[in-house]
């Protein structure tokens, strides 16, 4: 990981889906008030780990489900925690699982009908 000075503070941002982050961005903002991404290679899944055992420690204590987590840490050792209780637009949790054999079938019966 590559941090550029001087920089204002570094924000990791993750919606928590099922059983893993969608779309985690890691930026730094810097001075002049751009942010830039930070690459933080195979340590997505150490932080991946880390939230999805925060979010099942919430849960267990609050009943609350959370379904994004940013934190936000500065330059002074500060930093600040946010979480998001909002399950995010169209998506839908399952815990079903569809075969290929039953992806299959079931688009040859389209087939069938049509044809």
């Amino acid at each position: 990981m590559q941090i550029n000075s001087p920089w204002e503070y570094l924000r990791i941002d993750a919606p928590i889906l099922s059983g893993n982050l969608g779309g985690t961005t890691t930026v730094q903002g810097l001075s002049d008030g751009i942010e830039e991404d930070i690459s933080i290679g195979w340590k997505i899944f150490d932080l991946q780990g880390l939230i999805l055992r925060l979010r099942e420690n919430i849960s267990g204590l609050t009943g609350e489900r959370i379904w994004g987590f940013k934190f936000t840490f500065y330059p002074n050792g500060k930093f600040n925690v946010e979480f998001n209780y909002n399950k995010p637009e169209g998506y839908e949790e399952t815990d079903e699982t569809i075969s290929g054999d039953q992806i299959n079938t079931s688009l040859n019966q389209i087939h069938t009908k049509d044809g």
